[in-house]
């Protein structure tokens, strides 16, 4: 039998793949996804239309995931990069710069910007690139950006058709590249082909510009011209061919294989396409399924060749013809032959890599039934031979790809050192590149490697280390829950070492994970034990961040003078040597007077408050430091706005969403759209405001910052949508105790309540929010609180408690210089001065 088939049937596929080809001419982008079950042809289709693409001068490339099932993050597109820049194995990481370089611009001049991002993605980023500065979603984004705009560019100089295979098996950082892709692809020249199994619905479905072909099995008509092309036509061979049909309900691999497995049981004799019965169809005894006729096939080979195709599925489905001859320890001349064997039986196809001889699997099930043909300790004695080869080889220093097959290969044969080394690098690799579900999956390996290793001190350290490192991916992935339970595994673990830095650590990283939640008693002691385990002087940069964390989390529960103090302790810390140190995504000494700053503002301290936010702003712009001039200017406009300064807020929020929207970096989009949009409402600005703010509320997160958006639709005029923004963020503060913001949101409902006329219950919500705002000083609130309640008072009558509430609300204006509300005070009362 021939490796190479004919190809037969697939109209429709075709039909919907050539529609979409001539909107792509027209400028009009579509997807066409290629849906079917394993070995139904989703491959093949490919194979044979992708050489007609190219003779109509189209740029075909091509994406897939690992064979060897590998779900290293970005692979695909590495992949991709790799083999349009022509990198090759061994290439330096000068060499590999100078290449992608040339192509990126030798391809558009314009996309030098995206070079570093590229570079970056495949580990050779010069130290001294200013990529390194930004954190890691921001280097996330980039890169993703990077990959969209060479894409996106390739498909401007002719059409381009971009072949993705098997997306149920990528990696989430391939699928929402292709996401983002797909989004931006109506108004390109580019054709997004993608196949994945029946049962996997990409998240695109939708989209006007998408297509899905289910792909069958072939039908009878089509199943018999595949079976005449094969067999014969001769009439003698009709009943094989009904009984073959019915048997294997055409389905194009189990078609072929059955053939194969008659020919090489001598049922069938002669050539292909002229073969002869030996016997008659009714005595001829095949298997009722695929992967039994597999099955059946591997039993007819040579032992030694059975043995050779076993190893070979024990490396994977992609086979280096290297490492398989180091596992084999065979003579070179028997494994070529047992090899040439092998791919007349279309067991393998040799495929080159670089420099590489490689063997590959006809298809992935194929694969699938030699391996589990092994025994489990068969299987464990390759794996471990594998391993052995592989770090023999020196595969180790090779590419992320090659250590996640290393790891896995060392994981299955139980060597559990060699496999908790491996996954531990190669899910830091993923987790610096921010890459946080595959980074948990590597980690949660390694750590399971290394439960299996004897425990002295040495390990005990590197397992706390790899504790702390997995419960950062899983807060990021799962939930706190989940990574709290990895902390009080690490905590165990500092405990039995005696270690009070560890420990410190440990309560750290658990007053971190917590501050957010609905415990803050509790989250508090984690605090307080962090700082007293912690050593001044010697420990100063992690006690800044529990002391930062600490401060944030009062701040969130009201308590500003609590939050004060110990936001006001880092301002030292993040001098001098240390004032470019990193807090999280800013500087250190930007994120401490920004913090205090807002502890301030809270208190109506604006003086000192505004000023300290002006110097995060210089510090920031100094160092050029995006993160840190977006996030002091967002907060520097928040000061603003609790101040009245609207201008001034429009001005710095603007400028920051600004930044943002050019650097395409979404993860302020939420902060920045609310505020401005309620810095708009607040100038009568509401054309400007109303796009903003329904923005805002359209994304994730929105009643986190309910207050906000409430008033901007109370300012706007949807009393009835601020009400019910207002409600769900009060009972979501109230789990939480955040207390300064249910002093604002009281205040918000009072107003609405006084808007909707609802008299007596907006006094009840007045009253509630100033005993709340006066308990945690905060003066600016309570302004607010007799402001509104003086304009209550006045339009029911209540003439002397109003001119009482107009009069404090002005003097406490006067005092904290707020001048935007100074003159709504003074016109009431001067109102009840003249009646």
């Amino acid at each position: 039998m021939p490796r190479g088939t004919p190809f037969v049937g697939r109209e429709v596929a075709i039909k919907t793949l050539q529609q979409a080809s001539e909107q792509v001419g027209a400028g009009h982008g579509q997807v066409v996804a290629i849906a079917g079950e394993t070995g139904v042809g989703k491959s093949r289709l490919m194979c044979e239309l992708a050489p007609r693409y190219r003779a109509q001068g189209w740029r075909v490339l091509e994406m897939a995931a690992g064979l060897s099932g590998s779900a290293v993050p970005y692979l695909p597109l590495l992949t991709l990069i790799k083999h349009y820049s022509q990198i090759e194995a061994g290439d330096t990481p000068e060499t590999i710069r100078a290449k992608v370089t040339e192509q990126i611009v030798n391809l558009d001049e314009s996309l030098q910007e995206t070079i570093p991002a590229l570079l970056f993605l495949l580990d050779v980023l010069p130290e001294n690139s200013p990529f390194w500065r930004l954190e890691l979603p921001e280097q996330r984004h980039w890169v993703l950006d990077a990959l969209l705009q060479f894409v996106r560019r390739e498909s401007q100089a002719q059409p381009l058709l971009l072949m993705v295979e098997d997306l149920q098996r990528l990696d989430t950082e391939t699928l929402t590249f292709l996401d983002r892709l797909v989004e931006s692809l109506s108004t390109t020249q580019l054709l997004l082909w993608v196949t994945h199994q029946t049962t996997y619905q990409p998240s695109w479905s939708g989209k006007p510009h998408y297509s899905q072909v289910l792909l069958d099995p072939l039908s009878p008509e089509s199943a018999a011209s595949l079976l005449a092309s094969l067999l014969g036509s001769t009439p003698d061979l009709d009943p094989l061919k009904a009984f073959l049909i019915e048997r294997t309900a055409c389905h194009p691999v189990f078609l072929e294989e059955s053939i194969r497995l008659l020919v090489e049981t001598d049922i069938l004799a002669g050539e292909p396409g002229a073969y002869q019965l030996t016997q008659a169809v009714p005595a001829i005894q095949l298997p009722s399924t695929l992967e039994a006729v597999l099955a059946a096939r591997l039993d007819h080979l040579l032992p030694h060749d059975k043995t050779l195709l076993q190893t070979a599925a024990a490396i994977g489905v992609e086979v280096p013809l290297r490492l398989l001859q180091s596992v084999a320890e065979i003579p070179e001349e028997r494994c070529y032959r047992s090899l040439s064997r092998l791919q007349a039986a279309t067991f393998l196809e040799e495929t080159s890599s670089d420099t590489k001889r490689i063997y590959t699997f006809s298809h992935t099930l194929l694969h699938d039934v030699v391996y589990q043909s092994l025994t489990q300790e068969q299987q464990q004695a390759l794996h471990q031979q594998i391993a052995s080869a592989m770090e023999a080889l020196d595969d180790a220093s090779q590419p992320v790809e090659q250590v996640e097959r290393l790891a896995y290969q060392a994981f299955q044969g139980e060597c559990w050192d060699t496999a908790y080394q491996a996954y531990q690098r190669v899910g830091t690799w993923a987790e610096r590149h921010a890459a946080y579900h595959e980074a948990m999956t590597y980690l949660k390996q390694a750590l399971s490697a290394w439960r299996n290793l004897p425990h002295n001190r040495d390990m005990q350290e590197q397992g706390f280390e790899l504790l702390c490192a997995l419960q950062a991916t899983v807060s990021h992935v799962v939930n706190t829950e989940q990574s709290m339970v990895y902390l009080d595994e690490a905590e165990a673990l500092a405990k039995d070492l005696g270690d009070s830095y560890r420990l410190g650590r440990v309560s750290a990283l658990q007053l971190h994970n917590l501050k957010w939640t609905s415990e803050p008693d509790h989250t508090l002691e984690y605090g307080q034990r962090a700082l007293t385990l912690l050593v001044p002087g010697k420990h100063d940069v992690l006690r800044a961040t529990v002391n930062a964390d600490l401060g944030q989390l009062y701040y969130m529960i009201g308590q500003y003078q609590q939050a004060l103090q110990h936001c006001q302790h880092n301002l030292p810390i993040f001098e001098g040597a240390r004032r470019y140190t990193m807090c999280g995504l800013t500087l250190g000494a930007v994120d401490a007077r920004i913090w205090v700053a807002l502890c301030m503002a809270e208190l109506g301290t604006f003086t000192e408050s505004i000023s300290l936010g002006e110097e995060a702003i210089r510090l920031a712009t100094d160092t050029n430091h995006f993160s840190s001039i977006v996030v002091s200017q967002y907060n520097l406009g928040r000061i603003a706005l609790r101040k009245g300064d609207i201008s001034q807020a429009i001005d710095l929020l603007k400028d920051a969403l600004t930044r943002c929207r050019v650097a395409k970096i979404p993860i302020w989009t939420l902060s920045l759209t609310s505020h401005l949009g309620l810095a708009y409402a607040f100038a009568g600005r509401v054309a400007e405001a109303t796009p903003l703010i329904e923005e805002a509320v359209s994304l994730p997160g929105a009643t986190s910052i309910g207050s906000t958006l409430g008033e901007a639709y109370l300012l706007t005029g949807r009393a009835k949508d601020a009400l019910a923004l207002a409600t769900s963020t009060l009972e979501h503060r109230l789990t939480q105790n955040a207390r300064g913001t249910q002093a604002r949101i009281l205040l918000l409902l009072g107003d609405i309540c006084h808007h909707d006329m609802d008299f007596s219950q907006a006094d009840a919500y007045y009253r509630q929010a100033r005993t709340l705002a006066e308990e945690l000083s905060m003066r600016p609130v309570q302004a607010h609180c007799h402001l509104s309640h003086g304009k209550l008072y006045r339009q029911i009558g209540q003439v002397a408690n109003a001119y009482t509430e107009l009069s404090t609300a002005l003097h406490l204006y006067r005092t904290l210089d707020m001048t935007f509300w100074r003159p709504q005070a003074e016109a009431a009362l001067a109102e009840i001065e003249g009646a």
